[in-house]
């Protein structure tokens, strides 16, 4: 029988067909074996600590092949890194779908079950892959297929089939969102809580009749992980000045290299040392964490989602779906850039987490008298707006993809007082 782990079990058509830049794909057969051993090392390593950085000399070693022919084909760990994140993806996407449970709070369940189980794509796979081409592509077959499977058990079940798969879709934007950043700061107690939530608010949007008002206000709150959040300062005039020289230069090299950040030759491109990076920031990862809460990465800015007079609830949910699309993409590249490599910097997780939750609880104090929840659900409906990113949901009897507005507001008019189902 066939090795089916990522990596050992890639054919030579797979090997040969993955597109990622830095990657040569091997033409001869025994090439084609060397590479699988390499992707297949790299991906037990990854399973073995999916924590913590994937080292060269793991992968040579479990390969038992030297650094010259590694770097035969491939550029650096990033690029072996990202061809098997991309094998491992599409592995996951054929074949046959995985049972899911019948009802749709047990399939929401079993989507964030991907979130909540370590090693099912480490860490640093999403790190290095989660912004390319190819990469999206291949996440976006995945979750598709997933998805369709979940609401097709859904709708076996009984339940209405357009909402549940909708709601599916949604959850699972939140699963990525806490997956790729999310849980290097939260721990995994308050992930689980928030699954029971995102369960929870299933359960009142597809199964209203089985949820009686005592359950629904039994709701328990969340507490607020505690993120750390340091912010920095120059202690003079001339060390403000530093800061401000070292931000910027900072700046440049992220959008120029995001993956290959090196201190020193950012401290020299404005005519300082590596001594004065450090000594400004601590660490790299502080100085991204600085550079994003210079940005506002992921904060709402309150000029956009400050509550309208002629905004009435059942506009609500549309509104801010439009503003949030609005607010992404005034992010930009620098946004983009610095969500990729997240999941490196703890420190600078921490503050795009704190930033997502300042702007969840700046939300719910406006809106959380539109909605008919209780106020920890509605903090959960303003965290799934937030990670849902471009708001694509899979809607009616033959799945189609619906985006925008529209979307959200039918999936969420069930819960927003005076809104029509």
């Amino acid at each position: 029988m066939a090795d089916r782990r990522p990596g050992w079990g890639a054919d030579e058509g797979a090997l040969r067909v993955v597109a990622v830049d830095g990657y040569r794909s091997p033409q001869q057969h025994r090439s084609v074996e060397t590479t699988r051993r390499m992707l297949g090392a790299a991906w037990d390593a990854m399973a073995a600590h999916p924590a913590e950085p994937l080292r060269l000399e793991e992968v040579l070693d479990g390969a038992d092949t030297s650094a010259s022919s590694f770097y035969a084909r491939f550029d650096g760990i990033d690029t072996l890194v990202e061809v098997a994140g991309l094998l491992a993806l599409d592995h996951d996407a054929v074949g046959t779908p995985p049972a899911y449970p019948v009802g749709p709070g047990a399939a929401t369940e079993a989507v964030l079950a991907s979130v909540l189980a370590r090693g099912a794509l480490p860490r640093e796979v999403l790190a290095v892959g989660l912004w390319s081409e190819p990469f999206v592509a291949a996440h976006h077959r995945r979750r598709t297929a997933e998805l369709r499977a979940a609401a097709v058990a859904v709708a076996d079940g009984g339940a209405d089939y357009g909402r549940s798969a909708s709601w599916l879709h949604l959850v699972a934007a939140l699963a990525d969102q806490a997956g790729a950043i999310g849980r290097l700061v939260v721990a995994d107690a308050d992930l689980a809580a928030l699954a029971g939530h995102v369960t929870g608010l299933a359960e009142v949007l597809l199964e209203p009749e089985a949820t009686t008002d005592g359950r629904v206000a039994g709701v328990v709150d969340l507490d607020r992980p505690t993120v750390a959040r340091p912010a920095l300062a120059g202690h003079s005039d001339r060390g403000a000045q530093a800061l401000g020289e070292l931000r910027a230069a900072l700046h440049r090299a992220l959008l120029a290299e995001p993956r290959a950040l090196v201190p020193g030759d950012v401290a020299r491109s404005v005519h300082r040392s590596r001594t004065a990076f450090f000594d400004a920031f601590g660490t790299t990862g502080a100085a991204l964490a600085d550079l994003a809460r210079t940005e506002q990465v992921g904060r709402v800015p309150t000029e956009l989602f400050r509550p309208r007079p002629d905004v009435g609830p059942p506009a609500l949910v549309a509104h801010l779906a439009h503003r949030v699309r609005a607010w992404q993409d005034h992010q930009g590249i620098t946004g983009r850039r610095l969500l990729q490599v997240a999941a490196r910097h703890p420190e600078l997780a921490a503050e795009v987490v704190g930033q997502v939750l300042d702007s969840v609880e700046l939300l719910t104090g406006w809106y959380a008298r539109c909605f008919d929840l209780p106020v920890p659900l509605v903090r959960v409906v303003f965290l799934l707006v937030l990670a849902s990113e471009q708001h694509q949901v899979v809607w009616g009897a033959r799945p189609a993809a619906l985006t925008g507005p529209d979307a959200l507001a039918r999936l969420l008019a069930p819960v927003v007082a005076g809104a029509s189902g």
